[in-house]
């Protein structure tokens, strides 16, 4: 395994990665800032050398659907807005976290969303049914999580997704997360309706190996 690529920065302030990682078969680039306290930031997943190869494919097919729409084929604006969820450009994956703070004064975070979208490639390309993007993103989190000793809330938001509110609470309860109601009140927020506490990390997720690597 590559060793993550971790830039030098003050030790109080956050470590930015990037790492190159395989999801579902298919190389990747996971990246993103890993905070030293509880507190705001993101993470991608994006397809390696996209502007050299893919990208030149996907922006000749947008401005051909552009020119030529297709019924029922792929929506060039849908495509192009995706910027603004953090996607696009060759990011097909993001999580974003904020800081949240209990009134019982727990390290936590929250997390803000998660978002894939890889519908839109070719399928010659092998990224268009690619699966566990979101998975992935959220393992490593629960891992952060769960070495640094910090609680997450969440509330579990479907964003127009294939899965329902339901299937996407059992997605996350698969991962420890609980609704509210299981924890005591002095530990609610309003961010979240569902809490995940700290566990034993699983050290086979790729974030185990990036913080081992951080100063």
């Amino acid at each position: 395994m590559m060793e993550p690529n971790l830039k030098e920065q003050n030790p109080a302030e956050a470590r930015h990665f990037r790492q190159p990682v395989v999801v579902d078969g298919k190389p990747f680039v996971f990246e993103g800032d890993i905070p030293i306290e509880p507190d705001s930031f993101d993470w991608f997943v994006s397809i390696p050398n996209y502007e050299d190869e893919l990208g030149p494919r996907i922006e000749a097919m947008l401005i051909e659907l552009e020119a030529h729409p297709v019924m029922g084929g792929v929506n060039p604006g849908y495509v192009r807005g995706l910027k603004s969820y953090s996607l696009g450009e060759g990011k097909v994956g993001v999580i974003q976290i904020v800081k949240v703070k209990p009134s019982d004064g727990a390290p936590s975070i929250g997390i803000k969303y998660i978002q894939t979208e890889t519908r839109y490639f070719p399928k010659d390309s092998g990224y268009r049914e690619v699966n566990r993007l979101g998975s992935f993103l959220l393992d490593n989190l629960c891992t952060l999580a769960d070495i640094k000793k910090w609680r997450i809330y969440l509330f579990p938001d479907d964003r127009g997704g294939k899965l329902t509110i339901d299937k996407i609470a059992s997605w996350y309860g698969r991962r420890d997360f609980k609704g509210e109601y299981e924890f005591p009140k002095d530990t609610r927020n309003a961010f979240g309706t569902m809490q995940r506490w700290p566990k034993e990390a699983d050290t086979t997720q790729i974030m185990a190996n990036i913080l081992k690597s951080s100063p």
